[in-house]
């Protein structure tokens, strides 16, 4: 594969910024929360921003990247997972900076094959995991940082023989480097909420749609599910068993269901191809992965047998809309029970009854993520769930706030069953502590969550509509909140109970449509003139 087969299904810009902005940029074009309920909060968002924006960097002379991009310094490289979460709140920046286009970054390193390397170097541009070996492709099941003498010829590995493999050729990318199928459209998506940009929309989606079919030829098998490795969950306890992951094939079906949304606001011809494709991964997503004497979803070996270790990857079908009714309160069972899910802070990324569970994370060993929890929230939401939803997104924000306030900065990953970060238990594997300052993923509960789930607001730039989830009972809103062409500034009164009718107080510089949802499922739509 040469650089010049790289990135053709994507069309870049006309031009791009040159220049990073900085800080004093950017502060006077950010939402300005109001939150009297709990005025710390106030100060986290300040501070998680101001992290991330001094984080920005531009490209190196032979990365041939196009976009300055948001980073954390790590490996010296840019990740697609933690791009997307890192847009899933800088997209709120869009008046001052197009975080967005980092995305482009990997667009333009997309493989004819449609592949996208997770993991792509920021001072030479290529391929962090290349496929060095062809086919058979090689699957790393083990941790290749657990002990210093561990290297990638003597980690625990298989080899996956893919269906296609007398049909098509051998992938650019190793099983390492594919595991978050839906990462840069659930990005794109949300940007075109706040910013209603459908020429982006458009142009994106040929990317979307390669990527997609690349994962179905390199991971999907005959049953419709999906290797994974290591790369998903690190040091996940069910990682040596693997295997077919359960959140990766379920991640799937939503990718088919983004694609499915993103055809028909594009007005493209595919978008029954790809809701008929999410129907099949469901279905594959119960089949497969899902215990009826555990009443649980687990991952599967090489032999499609369960590997009955409960890790938040059995969450994930909730994303994907699989569940039947029994299999949704089964799962909602799990999330609220405290001696598996339902740890104080929400949701560990391993049941705290399981034998390597430990009580400050680990990494995957029950730390708690933003980027897992995310999902499994969108799943509550998506399967009509919305008060655990919000519930648990609300504990994890409160959790976040409350660290920033004792060590005045944000973290990787957070400790279960402490109000503290994540630490590792391995001296010879320091990096399985949480890292500070780590305005990546560590920056999205502050701002994001904050704006969504403490204050409620969402917004449908395409229908120039607003909808305020009005749950917090203190006077909240938020100045300078801008979507679409619009900018607005809008509060509510305190009242004694969430479900009571609010007084509103809202100026804005061009008309649009508010809706309020109280927490009861009663509604009312203002129409907000200028």
């Amino acid at each position: 594969m040469t650089e010049s087969q790289q990135g053709t299904y994507f069309t870049t810009a006309d031009s791009y910024e040159q220049v990073l902005p900085t800080w004093e940029d950017v502060e006077a074009l950010l939402p300005q929360p109001i939150f009297d309920e709990k005025p710390e909060a106030i100060e986290a968002y300040w501070g998680a921003w101001q992290l991330a924006i001094n984080s920005l960097e531009r490209p190196q002379s032979d990365s041939g990247f196009v976009s300055n991009f948001l980073y954390m310094e790590f490996a010296n490289a840019i990740f697609a997972h933690d791009t997307s979460l890192m847009l899933l709140f800088a997209n709120y920046a869009f008046r001052a900076f197009k975080a967005i286009e980092s995305n482009d970054n990997f667009y333009v390193k997309q493989h004819a094959s449609g592949e996208i390397c997770r993991q792509i170097d920021i001072t030479t541009g290529k391929d962090v995991f290349p496929n060095e070996f062809g086919d058979p492709m090689r699957v790393i099941v083990g941790d290749l940082w657990e002990t210093p003498e561990t290297t990638p010829e003597n980690v625990k590995q298989h080899w996956w023989h893919r269906p296609s493999i007398d049909t098509l050729p051998s992938s650019q990318c190793s099983v390492d480097a594919l595991n978050d199928p839906p990462c840069f459209l659930l990005a794109e998506l949300h940007y075109f909420q706040l910013s209603g940009d459908l020429d982006r929309l458009k142009r994106i989606l040929p990317v979307q749609k390669k990527f997609y079919e690349s994962l179905n030829i390199y991971l999907r098998d005959n049953d419709n599910t999906l290797i994974t490795d290591w790369a998903s969950m690190d040091n996940s306890p069910r990682n040596v068993h693997l295997g077919f992951g359960c959140e990766v094939t379920a991640l799937q079906a939503y990718f088919a269901d983004l694609l499915a949304e993103t055809c028909s606001l594009c007005g493209d011809s595919d978008e029954q191809i790809f809701r008929d494709d999410a129907n099949t991964l469901r279905d594959a997503v119960n089949k497969v992965f899902w215990n009826e004497d555990n009443q649980f979803y687990f991952d599967v070996d090489n032999d499609k047998k369960h590997i009955p270790i409960k890790s938040i990857s059995g969450f994930f079908p909730l994303i994907a809309k699989a569940c039947t009714n029994e299999q949704l309160s089964a799962l909602i069972a799990q999330l609220n029970n405290p001696q598996t899910f339902n740890t104080p802070h929400r949701i560990p990324s391993l049941a705290a009854d399981e034998e390597l569970f430990t009580e400050y994370g680990n990494y995957y060993e029950g730390g708690v993520w933003s980027f897992t929890n995310n999902a499994v929230i969108l799943g509550l939401e998506r399967s009509g769930e919305q008060a655990l939803a919000h519930e648990i997104a609300m504990n994890h924000w409160q959790h976040a706030v409350d660290i920033y306030s004792d060590t005045k900065t944000v973290w990787e990953y957070y400790a279960p069953m402490h109000s503290k970060p994540g630490a590792g238990t391995n001296p010879l594997d320091p990096g399985k502590t949480a890292r500070k300052d780590f305005a990546g993923w560590g920056a999205f509960a502050p701002i994001t969550y904050f704006l969504e789930h403490a204050i409620g607001l969402r917004p449908d730039a395409h229908e120039r509509t607003l909808h305020w989830y009005v749950a917090e009972k203190s006077r909240c809103g938020c100045k300078n909140y801008a979507f679409a062409d619009i900018v607005c500034d809008l509060s509510i009164d305190a009242r004694v109970d969430a479900n009571d009718k609010i007084t509103l107080q809202c100026s804005t510089n061009k008309a649009f449509t508010l809706i309020i949802h109280y927490p009861n499922g009663e509604q009312e739509t203002h129409q907000i003139k200028t």
